[in-house]
């Protein structure tokens, strides 16, 4: 049991250190670039009360090409997870859950 403990600490230690230096060198070119624009709001939880300061940098803007790529991404992903939605309720009705609207049934 030792052994499997140590391989396991081994194994989860070089993950955790692939994953940091993964992110590291991923955030570098954001990080060296200087953003064209920013935008700052507070953003308010409201059922708590508690708010705090949120900022946007905009490092570059889509072309029309890029971004009506990525809506029909987007619109084709949206529709298909609707259309599992829809069969995941009919599957619980057959076996008699009781189906809530914007609620977890099970």
């Amino acid at each position: 049991m030792r052994k499997l403990m140590s391989r396991q600490w081994q194994i989860t230690t070089a993950v955790g250190i692939v994953l940091v230096l993964a992110l590291a060198l991923g955030a570098m070119p954001a990080l060296a670039q200087k953003s064209i624009e920013q935008f700052q709001a507070n953003a308010i939880v409201q059922t708590r009360g508690a708010g705090s300061m949120m900022e946007i940098n905009i490092y570059r803007w889509s072309s029309d090409e890029e971004r009506d790529e990525l809506a029909e991404k987007i619109g084709s992903v949206i529709y298909y997870k609707a259309l599992r939605a829809s069969k995941d309720g009919r599957d619980m009705l057959r076996k008699g859950i009781r189906t809530r609207f914007g609620a977890s049934s099970y």
